[in-house]
Protein backbone atom coordinates (compact mmCIF):
# COMPACT_ATOMS: atom_id res chain seq x y z
CA UNK A 1 0.00 0.00 0.00
CA UNK A 2 1.68 2.88 -1.00
CA UNK A 3 1.81 6.35 1.36
CA UNK A 4 -0.78 8.34 -0.40
CA UNK A 5 -3.34 5.73 -0.30
CA UNK A 6 -2.32 5.43 3.35
CA UNK A 7 -2.77 9.35 3.93
CA UNK A 8 -5.92 9.69 2.23
CA UNK A 9 -7.59 7.13 4.40
CA UNK A 10 -6.32 8.05 7.73
CA UNK A 11 -8.40 11.39 6.82
CA UNK A 12 -11.32 10.10 5.00
CA UNK A 13 -11.81 7.13 7.32
CA UNK A 14 -12.49 8.49 10.32
CA UNK A 15 -14.69 11.10 8.93
CA UNK A 16 -16.39 7.78 7.55
CA UNK A 17 -16.73 6.45 11.24
CA UNK A 18 -17.74 9.76 12.07
CA UNK A 19 -21.22 10.21 9.89
CA UNK A 20 -21.96 6.45 10.14
CA UNK A 21 -22.18 6.11 14.59
CA UNK A 22 -24.85 8.71 15.09
CA UNK A 23 -27.06 11.42 13.58
CA UNK A 24 -28.02 12.59 17.24
CA UNK A 25 -25.42 15.29 18.71
CA UNK A 26 -24.87 17.04 21.56
CA UNK A 27 -23.92 20.70 22.54
CA UNK A 28 -20.10 20.87 22.51
CA UNK A 29 -18.37 20.46 26.08
CA UNK A 30 -17.13 24.05 27.23
CA UNK A 31 -18.49 27.19 27.40
CA UNK A 32 -20.82 28.96 29.36
CA UNK A 33 -23.93 27.08 31.70
CA UNK A 34 -26.52 27.34 29.17
CA UNK A 35 -30.12 27.67 31.46
CA UNK A 36 -32.31 28.16 28.68
CA UNK A 37 -35.52 26.34 28.64
CA UNK A 38 -35.96 24.31 25.44
CA UNK A 39 -38.90 25.52 23.36
CA UNK A 40 -40.75 23.74 20.32
CA UNK A 41 -40.06 26.51 17.81
CA UNK A 42 -41.65 24.63 14.72
CA UNK A 43 -43.78 21.70 13.48
CA UNK A 44 -44.53 20.61 10.09
CA UNK A 45 -48.46 20.16 10.44
CA UNK A 46 -50.31 23.12 12.23
CA UNK A 47 -52.25 22.13 15.10
CA UNK A 48 -56.35 21.49 14.13
CA UNK A 49 -55.19 20.57 10.75
CA UNK A 50 -57.30 18.26 8.62
CA UNK A 51 -57.36 16.39 5.48
CA UNK A 52 -53.63 14.69 6.79
CA UNK A 53 -53.82 11.73 5.09
CA UNK A 54 -53.40 8.29 6.49
CA UNK A 55 -49.80 8.51 6.40
CA UNK A 56 -48.29 11.81 7.26
CA UNK A 57 -44.95 12.88 8.71
CA UNK A 58 -44.68 14.94 11.70
CA UNK A 59 -41.81 16.96 12.59
CA UNK A 60 -41.32 19.12 15.42
CA UNK A 61 -38.52 21.54 16.15
CA UNK A 62 -37.17 22.25 19.22
CA UNK A 63 -34.68 25.54 19.88
CA UNK A 64 -32.17 23.50 21.92
CA UNK A 65 -30.19 20.06 21.81
CA UNK A 66 -32.26 17.81 23.07
CA UNK A 67 -31.47 14.93 25.41
CA UNK A 68 -32.89 11.38 24.38
CA UNK A 69 -32.71 9.35 27.65
CA UNK A 70 -35.18 12.15 28.58
CA UNK A 71 -37.08 12.22 25.43
CA UNK A 72 -38.13 8.66 24.87
CA UNK A 73 -40.92 8.83 27.47
CA UNK A 74 -41.78 12.63 27.66
CA UNK A 75 -43.80 12.32 23.83
CA UNK A 76 -47.32 10.51 23.83
CA UNK A 77 -49.31 9.51 21.03
CA UNK A 78 -53.37 8.97 21.45
CA UNK A 79 -55.43 7.35 21.24
CA UNK A 80 -53.16 3.88 21.16
CA UNK A 81 -54.44 2.79 17.30
CA UNK A 82 -52.82 5.51 16.53
CA UNK A 83 -49.57 4.84 18.39
CA UNK A 84 -49.14 1.61 17.23
CA UNK A 85 -49.23 2.74 13.85
CA UNK A 86 -46.65 5.00 14.62
CA UNK A 87 -42.39 5.13 14.43
CA UNK A 88 -40.90 8.19 16.31
CA UNK A 89 -37.54 8.85 14.83
CA UNK A 90 -34.80 11.64 16.96
CA UNK A 91 -32.38 13.97 16.02
CA UNK A 92 -30.32 16.56 17.35
CA UNK A 93 -32.92 19.28 17.55
CA UNK A 94 -36.10 17.51 16.27
CA UNK A 95 -38.07 14.69 16.29
CA UNK A 96 -39.76 13.22 13.70
CA UNK A 97 -42.73 10.86 13.86
CA UNK A 98 -43.92 8.38 10.64
CA UNK A 99 -47.66 6.96 10.52
CA UNK A 100 -48.51 4.14 8.34
CA UNK A 101 -52.26 3.64 7.70
CA UNK A 102 -53.87 5.10 10.12
CA UNK A 103 -57.93 4.93 10.16
CA UNK A 104 -60.48 6.97 8.38
CA UNK A 105 -61.74 10.09 10.10
CA UNK A 106 -59.42 9.82 13.14
CA UNK A 107 -58.32 12.19 15.36
CA UNK A 108 -54.57 12.05 16.62
CA UNK A 109 -53.05 13.84 19.66
CA UNK A 110 -49.04 13.94 20.13
CA UNK A 111 -48.15 15.64 23.33
CA UNK A 112 -44.52 16.28 24.87
CA UNK A 113 -44.35 16.73 29.00
CA UNK A 114 -41.81 19.06 30.57
CA UNK A 115 -40.05 15.48 31.52
CA UNK A 116 -38.18 16.42 28.23
CA UNK A 117 -34.96 18.11 28.66
CA UNK A 118 -31.57 19.39 26.48
CA UNK A 119 -28.72 18.43 26.45
CA UNK A 120 -27.86 20.51 29.53
CA UNK A 121 -30.85 19.46 31.67
CA UNK A 122 -33.11 22.19 31.38
CA UNK A 123 -36.73 20.96 31.02
CA UNK A 124 -39.10 22.27 28.09
CA UNK A 125 -40.84 25.42 29.18
CA UNK A 126 -43.98 24.09 28.77
CA UNK A 127 -46.23 21.29 28.19
CA UNK A 128 -47.01 20.95 24.30
CA UNK A 129 -49.67 19.25 22.32
CA UNK A 130 -50.75 19.31 18.94
CA UNK A 131 -53.67 17.42 16.97
CA UNK A 132 -54.74 16.60 13.32
CA UNK A 133 -57.46 14.60 11.96
CA UNK A 134 -56.82 12.37 8.70
CA UNK A 135 -60.46 13.43 7.98
CA UNK A 136 -62.70 16.28 7.69
CA UNK A 137 -63.34 17.09 11.78
CA UNK A 138 -61.34 16.61 14.66
CA UNK A 139 -62.88 14.80 17.95
CA UNK A 140 -63.90 17.87 20.78
CA UNK A 141 -63.98 16.11 24.62
CA UNK A 142 -61.68 17.47 26.79
CA UNK A 143 -60.14 16.27 30.24
CA UNK A 144 -58.30 19.06 32.17
CA UNK A 145 -57.31 19.20 35.87
CA UNK A 146 -54.82 20.24 38.16
CA UNK A 147 -52.46 17.74 41.11
CA UNK A 148 -52.87 19.65 44.05
CA UNK A 149 -49.66 18.26 45.74
CA UNK A 150 -48.80 14.88 47.32
CA UNK A 151 -49.18 13.12 50.59
CA UNK A 152 -46.91 10.34 51.86
CA UNK A 153 -49.21 9.35 54.96
CA UNK A 154 -48.94 11.83 56.98
CA UNK A 155 -46.41 14.11 55.47
CA UNK A 156 -46.68 16.68 52.41
CA UNK A 157 -43.95 16.10 50.06
CA UNK A 158 -42.31 17.13 46.69
CA UNK A 159 -44.27 16.15 43.59
CA UNK A 160 -42.08 15.44 40.76
CA UNK A 161 -43.96 17.17 37.93
CA UNK A 162 -41.84 15.91 35.51
CA UNK A 163 -42.20 12.07 36.48
CA UNK A 164 -46.13 12.01 36.65
CA UNK A 165 -48.37 10.55 33.58
CA UNK A 166 -51.98 11.11 33.35
CA UNK A 167 -53.71 7.91 31.53
CA UNK A 168 -57.19 7.53 30.26
CA UNK A 169 -58.44 3.68 30.09
CA UNK A 170 -61.16 2.76 27.54
CA UNK A 171 -63.95 0.83 29.86
CA UNK A 172 -64.65 -1.87 27.66
CA UNK A 173 -66.62 -5.19 28.96
CA UNK A 174 -63.44 -7.05 30.18
CA UNK A 175 -62.08 -6.11 33.45
CA UNK A 176 -58.96 -3.51 33.78
CA UNK A 177 -55.71 -4.59 34.67
CA UNK A 178 -53.61 -1.17 34.81
CA UNK A 179 -50.42 -3.19 35.04
CA UNK A 180 -51.17 -4.42 31.69
CA UNK A 181 -53.55 -2.64 29.39
CA UNK A 182 -52.44 0.26 27.39
CA UNK A 183 -53.99 3.76 27.62
CA UNK A 184 -55.98 5.05 25.16
CA UNK A 185 -54.91 8.24 25.61
CA UNK A 186 -51.84 9.61 27.80
CA UNK A 187 -50.66 12.92 29.09
CA UNK A 188 -48.18 14.45 31.10
CA UNK A 189 -47.77 17.21 33.70
CA UNK A 190 -46.85 20.39 33.54
CA UNK A 191 -44.34 22.92 35.52
CA UNK A 192 -47.71 24.39 37.60
CA UNK A 193 -48.91 20.84 38.21
CA UNK A 194 -52.02 21.18 35.74
CA UNK A 195 -52.91 19.14 32.72
CA UNK A 196 -54.55 19.52 29.38
CA UNK A 197 -56.06 15.98 27.55
CA UNK A 198 -58.09 17.68 24.34
CA UNK A 199 -59.00 16.42 21.06
CA UNK A 200 -60.45 12.94 22.64
CA UNK A 201 -63.21 10.78 21.47
CA UNK A 202 -66.41 10.37 22.81
CA UNK A 203 -66.93 7.35 25.24
CA UNK A 204 -66.60 6.12 28.96
CA UNK A 205 -63.22 6.05 30.63
CA UNK A 206 -61.07 5.43 33.84
CA UNK A 207 -58.73 8.00 34.96
CA UNK A 208 -55.47 7.67 36.37
CA UNK A 209 -52.46 9.52 36.91
CA UNK A 210 -49.31 7.99 39.11
CA UNK A 211 -45.77 9.14 39.67
CA UNK A 212 -43.93 6.98 36.66
CA UNK A 213 -40.57 6.68 38.86
CA UNK A 214 -38.98 3.29 37.00
CA UNK A 215 -39.93 4.88 33.78
CA UNK A 216 -41.80 1.54 32.15
CA UNK A 217 -45.33 3.94 31.44
CA UNK A 218 -47.42 1.45 33.33
CA UNK A 219 -48.09 2.20 37.19
CA UNK A 220 -46.44 0.38 40.01
CA UNK A 221 -50.02 0.07 42.39
CA UNK A 222 -48.24 -0.72 45.25
CA UNK A 223 -44.81 1.46 45.08
CA UNK A 224 -45.45 4.87 43.08
CA UNK A 225 -47.95 7.16 44.02
CA UNK A 226 -51.53 7.28 42.50
CA UNK A 227 -54.55 9.36 42.47
CA UNK A 228 -57.54 7.93 40.06
CA UNK A 229 -61.34 8.97 39.82
CA UNK A 230 -63.81 6.39 41.46
CA UNK A 231 -66.17 5.47 38.71
CA UNK A 232 -65.89 7.24 35.10
CA UNK A 233 -65.30 9.82 33.32
CA UNK A 234 -68.29 9.59 30.86
CA UNK A 235 -67.75 11.62 27.75
CA UNK A 236 -70.35 10.40 25.59
CA UNK A 237 -73.27 13.38 26.54
CA UNK A 238 -70.89 16.25 28.02
CA UNK A 239 -67.92 17.78 26.19
CA UNK A 240 -65.80 18.50 28.99
CA UNK A 241 -64.76 17.31 32.38
CA UNK A 242 -62.17 19.33 35.08
CA UNK A 243 -60.75 17.12 37.78
CA UNK A 244 -58.55 18.06 40.68
CA UNK A 245 -56.53 15.04 42.66
CA UNK A 246 -53.70 14.60 45.39
CA UNK A 247 -51.35 12.15 44.44
CA UNK A 248 -50.77 9.37 47.53
CA UNK A 249 -50.12 5.71 47.96
CA UNK A 250 -52.54 2.26 47.08
CA UNK A 251 -50.87 0.34 49.71
CA UNK A 252 -52.42 -2.90 50.30
CA UNK A 253 -49.24 -5.65 50.78
CA UNK A 254 -48.90 -6.24 54.65
CA UNK A 255 -45.15 -5.69 55.63
CA UNK A 256 -42.91 -8.27 56.29
CA UNK A 257 -39.02 -8.67 58.23
CA UNK A 258 -37.02 -7.92 55.30
CA UNK A 259 -33.25 -8.35 56.85
CA UNK A 260 -31.32 -8.99 60.03
CA UNK A 261 -27.95 -7.63 60.83
CA UNK A 262 -26.00 -7.82 63.65
CA UNK A 263 -24.40 -4.20 64.85
CA UNK A 264 -22.28 -4.74 68.09
CA UNK A 265 -21.81 -7.90 69.72
CA UNK A 266 -25.22 -7.80 71.38
CA UNK A 267 -27.39 -5.91 68.97
CA UNK A 268 -29.15 -6.94 65.74
CA UNK A 269 -30.91 -4.63 63.56
CA UNK A 270 -34.27 -6.10 62.51
CA UNK A 271 -35.40 -4.17 59.12
CA UNK A 272 -39.12 -4.42 57.57
CA UNK A 273 -40.39 -4.19 54.21
CA UNK A 274 -42.02 -0.59 55.28
CA UNK A 275 -42.68 1.87 57.84
CA UNK A 276 -44.61 0.33 60.69
CA UNK A 277 -46.29 1.31 63.86
CA UNK A 278 -43.94 0.61 66.81
CA UNK A 279 -45.26 -0.85 69.53
CA UNK A 280 -43.51 -2.88 72.34
CA UNK A 281 -44.78 -5.71 71.20
CA UNK A 282 -43.05 -5.45 67.96
CA UNK A 283 -40.85 -8.05 68.08
CA UNK A 284 -42.84 -11.12 70.47
CA UNK A 285 -39.77 -13.46 70.57
CA UNK A 286 -36.07 -13.73 70.52
CA UNK A 287 -34.00 -17.24 70.47
CA UNK A 288 -30.62 -18.04 70.21
CA UNK A 289 -29.85 -21.27 68.85
CA UNK A 290 -32.81 -22.25 69.42
CA UNK A 291 -32.96 -21.09 73.14
CA UNK A 292 -35.48 -18.12 74.12
CA UNK A 293 -33.62 -15.14 75.15
CA UNK A 294 -34.29 -12.24 77.20
CA UNK A 295 -33.88 -8.64 75.39
CA UNK A 296 -34.68 -5.00 74.88
CA UNK A 297 -36.33 -3.51 72.20
CA UNK A 298 -35.88 -0.15 70.56
CA UNK A 299 -37.43 2.17 67.67
CA UNK A 300 -34.92 3.98 65.58
CA UNK A 301 -35.16 7.88 65.80
CA UNK A 302 -35.42 8.40 62.14
CA UNK A 303 -36.10 5.23 59.75
CA UNK A 304 -39.53 3.76 60.84
CA UNK A 305 -38.70 0.70 59.06
CA UNK A 306 -36.15 -0.42 61.51
CA UNK A 307 -36.27 -1.51 65.05
CA UNK A 308 -33.25 -2.95 67.34
CA UNK A 309 -32.85 -5.73 69.75
CA UNK A 310 -30.38 -5.74 72.61
CA UNK A 311 -29.76 -9.35 73.88
CA UNK A 312 -27.13 -11.45 75.35
CA UNK A 313 -23.56 -11.62 73.78
CA UNK A 314 -22.78 -13.30 69.95
CA UNK A 315 -20.65 -15.40 69.09
CA UNK A 316 -19.94 -16.48 65.40
CA UNK A 317 -22.18 -19.36 64.14
CA UNK A 318 -25.19 -18.07 66.73
CA UNK A 319 -28.41 -18.88 65.16
CA UNK A 320 -30.47 -15.90 65.90
CA UNK A 321 -34.29 -16.76 65.44
CA UNK A 322 -37.19 -13.11 65.64
CA UNK A 323 -40.24 -13.63 65.90
CA UNK A 324 -42.59 -10.44 65.12
CA UNK A 325 -46.12 -10.00 67.27
CA UNK A 326 -49.17 -9.29 65.04
CA UNK A 327 -47.99 -5.72 63.85
CA UNK A 328 -49.40 -3.48 60.87
CA UNK A 329 -47.63 -0.85 59.09
CA UNK A 330 -49.36 2.87 58.58
CA UNK A 331 -52.46 1.97 56.14
CA UNK A 332 -53.52 -0.87 58.39
CA UNK A 333 -51.82 -4.23 56.60
CA UNK A 334 -51.46 -6.63 59.36
CA UNK A 335 -48.26 -9.06 58.87
CA UNK A 336 -48.95 -12.56 57.47
CA UNK A 337 -48.35 -15.42 59.81
CA UNK A 338 -45.81 -17.27 57.47
CA UNK A 339 -43.61 -13.98 57.53
CA UNK A 340 -43.64 -13.24 61.11
CA UNK A 341 -40.10 -15.13 61.78
CA UNK A 342 -36.56 -14.57 60.45
CA UNK A 343 -33.36 -16.13 60.90
CA UNK A 344 -29.70 -14.78 61.42
CA UNK A 345 -26.49 -16.34 61.43
CA UNK A 346 -23.80 -14.56 63.17
CA UNK A 347 -20.75 -14.76 60.44
CA UNK A 348 -18.21 -12.44 62.25
CA UNK A 349 -17.34 -11.76 65.62
CA UNK A 350 -17.97 -7.66 65.37
CA UNK A 351 -14.75 -6.10 66.85
CA UNK A 352 -14.48 -3.76 69.03
CA UNK A 353 -14.65 -0.33 68.58
CA UNK A 354 -13.43 3.51 69.59
CA UNK A 355 -15.71 5.92 70.92
CA UNK A 356 -16.75 8.08 67.68
CA UNK A 357 -18.98 11.53 67.28
CA UNK A 358 -20.84 10.82 63.98
CA UNK A 359 -22.14 15.03 63.71
CA UNK A 360 -20.67 18.21 64.31
CA UNK A 361 -22.10 19.59 68.05
CA UNK A 362 -23.80 22.75 67.50
CA UNK A 363 -22.49 26.50 67.96
CA UNK A 364 -25.79 27.68 69.38
CA UNK A 365 -29.24 26.17 70.59
CA UNK A 366 -32.52 27.60 71.62
CA UNK A 367 -33.32 27.58 75.49
CA UNK A 368 -36.36 25.16 74.42
CA UNK A 369 -34.54 23.33 71.97
CA UNK A 370 -33.39 20.25 71.32
CA UNK A 371 -29.72 19.05 71.32
CA UNK A 372 -29.01 15.55 68.99
CA UNK A 373 -25.73 13.88 68.70
CA UNK A 374 -25.15 10.81 66.81
CA UNK A 375 -22.07 8.35 67.83
CA UNK A 376 -21.06 5.13 66.58
CA UNK A 377 -22.38 3.71 69.62
CA UNK A 378 -25.42 1.89 70.61
CA UNK A 379 -26.88 2.84 74.21
CA UNK A 380 -24.07 5.63 74.91
CA UNK A 381 -24.41 4.20 78.15
CA UNK A 382 -21.39 5.87 79.52
CA UNK A 383 -21.34 8.77 77.97
CA UNK A 384 -22.52 12.50 79.65
CA UNK A 385 -23.29 15.62 78.28
CA UNK A 386 -23.10 18.96 80.37
CA UNK A 387 -22.71 22.58 80.16
CA UNK A 388 -20.23 24.47 81.74
CA UNK A 389 -21.10 28.29 82.49
CA UNK A 390 -18.54 30.48 81.47
CA UNK A 391 -19.46 32.90 83.99
CA UNK A 392 -19.55 31.26 87.14
CA UNK A 393 -17.51 27.50 85.61
CA UNK A 394 -20.68 26.16 87.27
CA UNK A 395 -21.29 22.70 85.76
CA UNK A 396 -24.90 21.52 84.75
CA UNK A 397 -25.50 17.86 83.62
CA UNK A 398 -27.85 17.32 80.61
CA UNK A 399 -30.62 14.47 81.04
CA UNK A 400 -30.21 12.35 77.85
CA UNK A 401 -32.75 10.26 76.02
CA UNK A 402 -31.09 7.59 75.16
CA UNK A 403 -31.63 6.06 71.56
CA UNK A 404 -29.94 4.04 68.90
CA UNK A 405 -26.61 5.47 68.27
CA UNK A 406 -27.93 8.96 68.85
CA UNK A 407 -27.83 10.99 72.50
CA UNK A 408 -30.89 13.60 72.20
CA UNK A 409 -31.07 15.72 75.46
CA UNK A 410 -34.36 18.45 75.99
CA UNK A 411 -32.43 21.64 76.67
CA UNK A 412 -35.68 23.01 78.44
CA UNK A 413 -35.99 20.22 80.84
CA UNK A 414 -32.62 20.43 81.72
CA UNK A 415 -33.31 23.83 82.67
CA UNK A 416 -29.89 25.86 80.95
CA UNK A 417 -30.23 29.69 81.55
CA UNK A 418 -29.80 32.05 78.09
CA UNK A 419 -26.15 32.77 77.64
CA UNK A 420 -22.36 31.11 76.85
CA UNK A 421 -21.27 27.76 78.00
CA UNK A 422 -19.35 24.95 77.00
CA UNK A 423 -20.55 22.15 75.68
CA UNK A 424 -18.69 18.72 77.17
CA UNK A 425 -19.32 15.38 76.11
CA UNK A 426 -17.72 12.76 77.89
CA UNK A 427 -16.91 9.48 77.86
CA UNK A 428 -16.60 7.59 81.91
CA UNK A 429 -14.05 10.21 83.33
CA UNK A 430 -12.60 11.02 79.77
CA UNK A 431 -13.47 13.83 77.46
CA UNK A 432 -13.98 13.36 74.02
CA UNK A 433 -15.22 16.80 72.77
CA UNK A 434 -16.05 20.04 73.71
CA UNK A 435 -17.44 23.23 71.98
CA UNK A 436 -18.75 26.68 72.79
CA UNK A 437 -22.27 27.18 72.58
CA UNK A 438 -24.72 30.02 72.73
CA UNK A 439 -28.00 29.27 74.66
CA UNK A 440 -30.68 31.69 72.52
CA UNK A 441 -33.77 32.63 73.97
CA UNK A 442 -36.74 30.13 73.46
CA UNK A 443 -37.88 30.00 69.70
CA UNK A 444 -41.76 29.53 71.05
CA UNK A 445 -44.88 28.91 69.26
CA UNK A 446 -47.40 30.44 67.41
CA UNK A 447 -50.88 29.14 66.14
CA UNK A 448 -52.90 28.16 63.50
CA UNK A 449 -56.36 28.43 63.17
CA UNK A 450 -59.26 28.45 60.75
CA UNK A 451 -62.52 26.38 59.68
CA UNK A 452 -62.97 23.00 58.07
CA UNK A 453 -66.12 22.74 55.92
CA UNK A 454 -67.73 21.27 53.21
CA UNK A 455 -67.16 17.11 53.83
CA UNK A 456 -69.61 15.20 54.97
CA UNK A 457 -66.36 13.86 57.11
CA UNK A 458 -66.08 14.72 60.78
CA UNK A 459 -62.35 13.56 61.27
CA UNK A 460 -59.36 15.28 59.67
CA UNK A 461 -56.08 15.35 59.74
CA UNK A 462 -54.38 19.02 59.29
CA UNK A 463 -50.89 18.63 57.75
CA UNK A 464 -47.81 21.19 58.42
CA UNK A 465 -44.54 20.96 55.72
CA UNK A 466 -42.13 23.88 56.80
CA UNK A 467 -40.54 25.56 54.32
CA UNK A 468 -37.48 25.58 55.65
CA UNK A 469 -35.62 23.79 58.10
CA UNK A 470 -38.59 22.93 60.88
CA UNK A 471 -41.09 20.63 62.56
CA UNK A 472 -43.37 18.92 60.24
CA UNK A 473 -46.85 18.41 61.95
CA UNK A 474 -49.62 16.55 61.11
CA UNK A 475 -52.55 16.97 64.04
CA UNK A 476 -55.91 15.64 64.12
CA UNK A 477 -59.08 17.81 63.75
CA UNK A 478 -62.90 18.10 63.65
CA UNK A 479 -65.13 19.61 61.27
CA UNK A 480 -65.89 22.99 62.27
CA UNK A 481 -63.22 25.08 63.91
CA UNK A 482 -59.94 24.67 64.55
CA UNK A 483 -56.35 25.62 66.34
CA UNK A 484 -53.00 23.91 66.02
CA UNK A 485 -49.41 25.27 67.68
CA UNK A 486 -46.42 25.42 65.60
CA UNK A 487 -42.98 26.78 66.01
CA UNK A 488 -42.31 29.99 64.27
CA UNK A 489 -41.74 29.50 60.08
CA UNK A 490 -43.32 29.56 57.09
CA UNK A 491 -45.31 26.13 56.46
CA UNK A 492 -47.08 24.49 53.12
CA UNK A 493 -50.51 23.18 54.60
CA UNK A 494 -53.40 20.98 53.84
CA UNK A 495 -56.21 18.58 55.48
CA UNK A 496 -57.28 15.86 54.37
CA UNK A 497 -60.34 13.26 55.38
CA UNK A 498 -59.84 10.70 58.04
CA UNK A 499 -62.80 8.75 57.47
CA UNK A 500 -60.86 5.51 58.76
CA UNK A 501 -59.66 6.93 61.63
CA UNK A 502 -56.12 5.74 60.72
CA UNK A 503 -54.45 9.32 60.71
CA UNK A 504 -53.18 8.38 57.50
CA UNK A 505 -53.89 9.77 53.58
CA UNK A 506 -54.21 6.65 51.01
CA UNK A 507 -56.38 5.48 47.90
CA UNK A 508 -57.79 1.81 47.24
CA UNK A 509 -57.98 1.53 43.84
CA UNK A 510 -59.37 -1.72 43.61
CA UNK A 511 -62.49 -0.90 46.18
CA UNK A 512 -62.32 2.37 44.50
CA UNK A 513 -61.78 4.67 47.46
CA UNK A 514 -60.01 7.72 47.47
CA UNK A 515 -59.55 10.35 50.54
CA UNK A 516 -60.34 13.75 49.89
CA UNK A 517 -57.45 16.36 50.78
CA UNK A 518 -57.62 20.56 50.27
CA UNK A 519 -53.81 21.88 50.26
CA UNK A 520 -54.10 25.76 51.44
CA UNK A 521 -53.33 27.72 48.20
CA UNK A 522 -50.23 30.27 49.82
CA UNK A 523 -47.36 29.74 52.52
CA UNK A 524 -48.77 30.57 55.90
CA UNK A 525 -46.67 32.47 58.14
CA UNK A 526 -46.47 31.62 62.02
CA UNK A 527 -44.72 34.00 64.22
CA UNK A 528 -44.04 33.54 68.19
CA UNK A 529 -47.08 34.30 70.01
CA UNK A 530 -48.86 34.75 67.34
CA UNK A 531 -52.19 33.24 65.95
CA UNK A 532 -52.23 33.13 62.24
CA UNK A 533 -55.94 32.63 61.68
CA UNK A 534 -58.26 32.08 58.35
CA UNK A 535 -56.62 29.42 57.40
CA UNK A 536 -59.31 27.60 55.79
CA UNK A 537 -60.00 24.13 53.84
CA UNK A 538 -63.04 24.04 51.82
CA UNK A 539 -63.76 20.49 50.72
CA UNK A 540 -66.06 20.10 47.73
CA UNK A 541 -66.13 17.02 45.22
CA UNK A 542 -62.93 16.65 43.95
CA UNK A 543 -63.68 13.32 42.04
CA UNK A 544 -64.60 14.92 39.10
CA UNK A 545 -65.18 18.62 39.69
CA UNK A 546 -67.41 18.99 36.38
Amino acid sequence: MNKLLIHTLSVILPLVLMSCATDYKRWPDGGPDDKLNPDVEKISVPDGSLNAGKEPEIEIEFSEYIDRNSAMSAVNISPRSALKKSKILWYDKSVKIKFNDLDEDQTVVISISPSLKDTQGNPLSGAFSTSFSTGGSLDRKTVTGKINGAIDKDQIVSLNYSAVKIHLYKITADSLNYAKTDPEYSAGLSSENTFEMKNLSSGEYKFLAFSDINKNNKPDLETEMISFVPGSCDLTKIDSIRIELTMGYNDTDPPFIKNLSGSENNVIKIEFSETIKFNPGIIEDVRINDEPEEFEIFPDGEDQKTVWIRTKELVPNDIVTITSGGISDHFGNMISEKFRTKKHTVSDSIPAKDFKIGSKLPSSINSDGCLMVKTNDFMNDAVSVSFLNLKDSTELPLDLIKQPYRITADIQRTGAAEGEHELMLKLSDSLMAKQKVLVTEELGYGSISGSIEGSGSSGFVILLKPVKGGEKNAVQAVSGEYRIEARPGKYLCAAFEDKENKVVFGHDIIKEKTASAVFYPDTVLVRKNWETSEVDFKFKNTNSGR
